[in-house]
């Protein structure tokens, strides 16, 4: 459960810059 998180936080991060980059 706790590596899950670790993980989706880390792919949210990750997304968010993407789309920060795009914008």
């Amino acid at each position: 459960m706790r590596r899950s998180m670790a993980s989706f936080s880390r792919v949210s991060v990750f997304l968010l810059c993407i789309l920060v980059h795009c914008s």
